[in-house]
């Protein structure tokens, strides 16, 4: 089979593996021609059937990023590097993935040169994204709003984007959907994340829910009279 030079992400679906698709499609400008979403449970069983079922020869690097999986598969991937023109990238940050770090394709890191913990999304940006890349800046404003999200590590200067990061992942809807969006707006030339439609969508949620609270308080409190007057 010939082979292409098109990429495959696995990646975990949350808010960390959205984030590292945005990188790797930014930084191979597109060339990730498939990304499979997985959890934690089951991403051993989707690489086992790409590996199983002879998929990888279609492409030239897979990508797995932020989960572990089985032992077994990290020896077959270490074959298949031998054997086939495939390269493996394997990017992960929970502690349970540690004994995946000896294998040369694979890095684990819990924390960063500082000591400050790193997501799985940021190792793999510290790897890949050089400054020169044109779109350096704005990947480095997503990373790092995005991994005190996710490492709960929040320097000062991260606090209102760790908040406007949540907001805008809960906002999209779904891992996927907040990729491509965060994908679209790095690539463009507006305004980056749209701050003033963001914010401005925020405050009207906000008002509602409050408008809504105030109502109920209102009609709890006729109802207490009501039933006050009664006895």
């Amino acid at each position: 089979m010939l082979k292409t030079k098109e990429m495959i992400l696995f990646r975990i679906n949350d808010l960390n593996g959205a984030v590292a698709e945005v990188i790797v499609q930014t930084v191979t400008r597109g060339k990730i021609s498939r990304v499979v979403e997985c959890t934690p449970e089951t991403i051993s069983e989707e690489i086992e059937k790409f590996l199983s079922e002879g998929e990888f020869r279609k492409y030239s690097t897979v990508y797995i990023i932020g989960s572990r999986f089985e032992k077994k598969l990290a020896d077959r991937i270490t074959e298949l590097m031998v054997e086939e023109e495939v390269e493996f990238v394997y990017r992960d940050h929970h502690r349970e993935s540690l004994d995946l770090s000896k294998y040369l394709w694979g890095r684990v890191l819990l924390f960063d040169a500082n000591s400050n913990p790193i997501s799985s999304a940021k190792n793999l940006y510290r790897d890949i994204v050089s400054e020169q890349h044109p779109k350096y800046i704005r990947l480095s404003l997503l990373v790092d709003m995005a991994n005190a999200s996710i490492t709960g590590y929040v320097p000062l200067e991260d606090e209102a984007g760790k908040a406007m990061i949540e907001e805008l992942y809960k906002l999209a809807g779904s891992s996927s959907k907040f990729a491509e969006s965060m994908i679209e707006k790095i690539m463009s030339n507006d305004a980056f994340f749209n701050e003033a439609d963001i914010i401005a969508k925020i405050e009207a949620e906000k008002r509602a829910k409050e408008e809504a609270e105030e109502e109920m308080r209102v009609m709890k409190e006729r109802f207490k009279k009501r039933n006050t007057g009664l006895w």
